[in-house]
Parts: structure tokens; C-alpha cells; sequence
């Protein structure tokens, strides 16, 4: 599809439940990387970086949720 990402057009697939839960899974592995960077102690700059990669990583999540997606039944 024209004009369209190669996520926005495998979320708009017949396998867009798969997609959207590989998303997921992706971010929550990310955001578990980072956390666990985080909590064994960074230097303040790297610190910050995490915690911005945290929000990012919500707001992610945020954007797939509001978009509509209802899984299909299989």
C-alpha cells in the first residue's frame, strides 16, 4: 500500500493480531532490558537516557492500544 509503513500495513493484514502481539512482546522485552539496566545503576546521563526510553516505550504501548485493534477470534 502506498503511503503506509510496513507496521501500519501488517497491522491492517489478515495477521494483524499476530503483529500487534509481537509488538507487544517486543516492548515489554525492551522495557524490561531497560529497567533491569536501570536498577543495577547507570551514570546520571545514562540514567536519564532509560527513563526517557521508559516513556517512550509507554507511549508505544499507548498509540498500538488507541488505535482501534480488536484481536479476531481464530
Amino acid at each position: 500500500m502506498f503511503g503506509f509503513s510496513q507496521l501500519e500495513e501488517r497491522l491492517m493484514s489478515e495477521t494483524a493480531s499476530d503483529v500487534m502481539r509481537d509488538c507487544l512482546s517486543r516492548l515489554e522485552t525492551l522495557k524490561a532490558q531497560t529497567a533491569k539496566a536501570s536498577d543495577a545503576g547507570l551514570a546520571p546521563q545514562d540514567h536519564e537516557t532509560a527513563q526517557r526510553i521508559l516513556t517512550a516505550i509507554g507511549a508505544c504501548k499507548h498509540i498500538l492500544a488507541s488505535q482501534g485493534f480488536k484481536e479476531t477470534q481464530k
